[in-house]
Order: structure tokens, then C-alpha cells, then sequence
């Protein structure tokens, strides 16, 4: 994202050593000279470390809702994407089996069905025809 469009307080999406993460915005550091680029300071929302960011490139989209506050289809907007809460992280299994193979990063909605994005950057059908199950716990 560019740095003008990073609003202080609000949550984002990031990738931050390989991994996507939910952040909050504490505040921005302009450069002081020429050439430089604008350091981000955030919060990882899952575990509060502090993060600072040396560019805004590395916070990719405003978050959207939680993933518990998504109930059907139409509660997202075509390519909105729902985040874990704080401190919950979701797992995903096959609905015939009982062990879970992956991590949700976001749920996303495509069309008409909403898909787990994986930590292996996979998408999964968590709604219609042949869907996955998200399965929730504290982290």
C-alpha cells in the first residue's frame, strides 16, 4: 500500500517474515531525507509484539471483519476478506476426517462461496459442494 493510504489505528494485513499477519497501525515515520521511504510502527495483533515495517510495502490491505462475525456469504463483499481474532487461531479439516492439515491466514469470498486461505498459500471451498470445516482455537 502507499503510506499516505495507512491510517494510525486502524487494521491491516500484512506479510512480515514470510508470514501473513493482522496488524495495528500505532503510527508512521516520514523520511528525513530524500530517497528514503516511511517506516511503519505496528502491533501483530495475534501475540502484540511490536513491529516496525521499513516500507509500506510490506502492509498489503485494510482487514476486514472477524472471522467469527462472518455467518454467510453475503456478510462479505466479493474479495473481502475476514482475519482471525486475537489470540484465535483456525484450523482446517475435511469434513469426514477428524485431523486438521493446514492454518487459515483469512477466509475470502470468491463469486459466490467463501474460501480458507492456507498458510501454504492454498485456497480452500469452506461453503457449498464439497466444503472444508474451519476449526477454531485459542493460540
Amino acid at each position: 500500500m502507499r503510506a499516505k493510504d495507512i491510517r494510525i489505528g486502524e487494521r491491516y494485513v500484512a506479510r512480515y517474515r514470510g508470514a501473513t499477519i493482522i496488524v495495528k497501525v500505532e503510527s508512521t515515520i516520514e523520511p528525513l531525507d530524500s530517497g528514503e521511504t516511511t517506516r511503519i510502527i505496528a502491533t501483530d495483533q495475534a501475540t502484540g509484539n511490536r513491529i516496525t515495517f521499513s516500507s509500506s510495502l510490506g502492509i498489503m490491505r485494510p482487514a476486514g471483519p472477524y472471522i467469527s462475525e462472518v455467518k454467510t456469504v453475503t456478510d462479505l463483499f466479493a474479495d473481502q476478506i475476514a482475519v482471525p481474532e486475537p489470540g484465535v487461531r483456525y484450523r482446517l479439516r475435511r469434513i469426514d476426517e477428524t485431523e486438521s492439515f493446514a492454518t487459515v491466514d483469512y477466509v475470502i469470498r470468491r463469486s459466490d462461496e467463501l474460501f480458507a486461505r492456507t498458510d501454504q498459500l492454498k485456497e480452500f471451498p469452506i461453503t457449498g459442494e464439497g466444503s472444508y470445516i474451519l476449526v477454531p482455537s485459542r493460540s
